[in-house]
């Protein structure tokens, strides 16, 4: 009876525990591959190190990717700012130009119409200098006579 006790005791000690449920299954498959010859030992230990290797020199390579990216985005924000200034100061030239050119404008503005008034002066001399002139010769012939 005692030993019935402990079959059963054990049978129930090992359905549950699921932990080592995992294990025992692994373990089963592996001996089972080993049986038939598909994979021995040292072949899985093999593939196992061959695969951390090739995850290990991924890690690598993704770092440096991820370092390179951040140089890259980097320089690309140092070369927005530079473009900005850039921009800043053709903006700058830009706005004092067309200030420059309204100046310029209202002077020609100005000296045309300084221009005009002139011409109308010198109309305005050329007729009383006829005039004059008329009035000079009106009075030379009497006196003449």
């Amino acid at each position: 009876m005692l030993w019935y006790l402990l079959g059963i005791f054990f049978f129930l000690c090992g359905c549950n525990q699921p932990q080592t449920a995992p294990i025992a299954n692994s373990r089963m498959v592996l001996s089972e591959a080993i049986q038939y010859g598909e994979e021995t030992p040292v072949n899985i230990i093999a593939k196992q190190a061959k695969e951390i290797d090739t995850l290990k020199k991924s890690e690598e390579t993704l770092s440096f990717q991820l370092s390179q990216s951040t140089l890259s985005e980097k320089e690309a924000r140092e070369q927005l700012a530079q473009t900005q200034n850039q921009l800043a100061q053709i903006k700058e030239k830009y706005r004092s130009t067309l200030e420059e050119l309204h100046r310029l404008k209202e002077a020609w503005k100005n000296q045309e119409e300084n221009i005009q008034k002139l011409t109308i002066d010198k109309l305005k001399l050329e007729q009383s200098f006829i005039q004059l002139k008329i009035q000079q010769l009106q009075k030379a012939p009497k006196e003449e006579e």
